[in-house]
């Protein structure tokens, strides 16, 4: 953290969108956004678990996002993915907050657990009902959540 609050790191930069008074230094209390530069591909495994001030990502560029990467950003509301092609496995787990997910065409994989326990009740798929049903899927990849249905661009598929 710099001595602002404001947490950066080589792969990512995490913007602080509010601050409780005072300078001191108190890791995930504030809300963040988290923006990744256009050379980083790919987000390592629980790389931001556990943030809890995290609030809304912006993924673009990101094409896997690794073994429970955003598991437990309870306060996680948002996430834009427009390039991804590998959710791995509790990705989301547990992202209470995260209620509604849209979904790129470029999209091919999406592993066991990768939204448990989360919020998910809306998934959204730009790609067609034909290409939603060409993506692997693992064994309960939307287990404990509110997903009975993907609406993609030329219908809806029941899960």
């Amino acid at each position: 953290f710099t001595s602002n609050g404001t947490y950066v790191q080589p792969s990512a930069n995490v913007y602080r969108s509010n601050k409780p008074e005072g300078n001191e230094i108190q890791p995930f209390y504030y809300s963040y956004e988290l923006a990744f530069p256009e050379e980083i591909t790919d987000i390592n495994n629980g790389a931001f678990s556990g943030c809890t001030g995290l609030t809304s990502i912006y993924c673009s560029g990101i094409t896997t996002i690794g073994y429970g990467a955003f598991s437990q950003c309870v306060n996680l509301t948002g996430a834009t993915l427009p390039d991804v092609q590998v959710i791995d496995t509790n990705a989301f787990a547990h992202c209470d907050s995260l209620t509604a997910l849209e979904l790129p065409s470029t999209l091919t994989e999406i592993h066991t657990n990768a939204f448990l326990d989360s919020g998910l009740f809306g998934l959204f798929y730009k790609g067609t009902m034909s290409e939603w049903n060409g993506i692997q899927l693992g064994d309960n990849w939307n287990s404990g959540t509110n997903i009975q249905e993907v609406q993609c661009s030329d219908g809806t598929v029941q899960v």
